[in-house]
């Protein structure tokens, strides 16, 4: 088993496939692709066959997927009468780029459970989807960003309580500097703007102690506003990870479901 345990996630796939008579045919040689153990984890992967017979031959195929960081292989033996074909694919798998725009939100939450130092490299971006995801997928909110494609003016994510009518205002900021009260100040306004008594700031940092004593004084004037730090976000994490199922789509094969591993 590999000593370093990289989160990976799958870019593209390389097939190689080839035909010879029944008693020439070498399965070993055309399957090399195929994998039952992740070759990156270490891990067994996620077994799946489907055999199929008809009156002329054979069809046999299998997948196999690491449950961890989503590499698969795949090979396919079909014979017909004296002639038979062999071929057998593999994922190309490209390192994690935590800091990436297009970096999957499940393999995201993954890499930053388990790599909490990097959490104040991840994309403003990513920050806010996965802030978005976390209330929705744990909590049952309903979610509306406000900040794609124009100025938030203070609010990033508008989140409505599951089974309340009552809007929760929601600004993001991945900050490795803490955050100073201009920024609370800030989300007051625009709460007060849009007519929303509770509120949550979001850091990947942490907060100045003013931050805490002005949330406090708020609470007077009917104002609620929670603030939540980098440890708290990654607690979050944590519960969303527990809830989420991995789905991988296959070329070749389709859609398999994996369980959730954690190693």
């Amino acid at each position: 088993m590999p000593k370093s345990k990289p989160i990976l996630v799958y870019n593209d796939f390389e097939i190689n496939t080839s035909s010879h008579s029944w008693k020439s045919l070498s399965i070993p040689k055309h399957t090399t692709f195929y994998h039952e153990y992740c070759p990156y984890c270490g891990v067994k992967c996620v077994i799946d066959e489907a055999d199929s017979f008809t009156f002329s031959g054979q069809h046999d195929e299998n997948v196999a997927v690491c449950p961890r960081c989503g590499w698969w292989s795949w090979k396919v033996l079909t014979s017909e009468l004296d002639l038979s074909s062999a071929s057998s694919a593999r994922a190309i798998l490209k390192k994690f780029a935590v800091n990436s725009d297009l970096a999957p939100l499940i393999e995201l939450s993954s890499y930053l459970e388990k790599h909490n130092e990097k959490i104040g490299e991840i994309a403003p971006k990513k920050m806010e989807e996965l802030t978005a995801k976390i209330y929705k997928n744990v909590l049952g909110h309903s979610i509306e960003f406000c900040s794609y494609g124009h100025k938030d003016h203070g609010i990033d994510i508008i989140c409505i309580e599951a089974g309340l009518p009552q809007k929760i205002a929601i600004q993001v900021k991945r900050h490795k500097n803490p955050i100073e009260l201009g920024y609370i100040h800030q989300l007051c306004g625009a709460m007060i703007d849009a007519r929303i008594k509770k509120g949550i700031f979001v850091t990947s940092g942490r907060y100045r102690s003013g931050c805490y004593q002005t949330v406090k004084s708020l609470e007077k004037a009917g104002i609620e506003i929670d603030l939540v730090d980098g440890n708290k976000f990654l607690d979050f994490l944590g519960c969303l990870n527990s809830k989420k199922t991995k789905q991988i789509n296959i070329p070749f094969w389709g859609v398999i479901t994996l369980p959730n591993v954690k190693l």
